[in-house]
């Protein structure tokens, strides 16, 4: 399935597994914006185009600097304009009780990252984008 002009906001701080994925993302079809902090996600956010939206975002819990993922989640969750944007944590590191807290805000999915492979989280991105 391709996926021409669907934008998604890696939000990764592992800057090898941000490389990997942007390349799988790319090879998939998405256009890729990435970050590693909020602020920086925040930017990517208030600088994407009506004609590229962001369509989803790939989150991970623990990102550099002094915010997590989610106060990235937080914030779209109290945004009029990203309240329904589909976010999917992708970490290894979050608690249950954060990862409740995630879902309480509405992820769409959340994936351990030593137990999926980048195809599979990919086509579940693709999945819930396209339908």
């Amino acid at each position: 399935m391709q996926n021409t002009n669907k934008t998604i906001l890696l939000v990764e701080d592992d800057m090898a597994l941000q490389r990997v994925a942007k390349d799988k993302l790319v090879i998939s079809g998405f256009n890729v914006l990435t970050a590693t902090n909020v602020p920086d996600a925040m930017t990517a956010m208030q600088n994407s185009s009506i004609e590229s939206p962001i369509n989803a975002i790939w989150l991970d819990h623990y990102l550099t600097g002094e915010q997590s993922g989610l106060d990235l989640m937080s914030f779209l969750r109290t945004s009029p304009s990203n309240q329904n944007l589909p976010v999917f944590l992708i970490t290894n590191t979050a608690s249950s009780d954060k990862i409740h807290e995630y879902t309480n805000l509405g992820i769409k999915k959340y994936f351990i990252k030593s137990d999926y492979g980048l195809q599979e989280i990919i086509s579940e991105i693709t999945t819930v984008i396209s339908s």
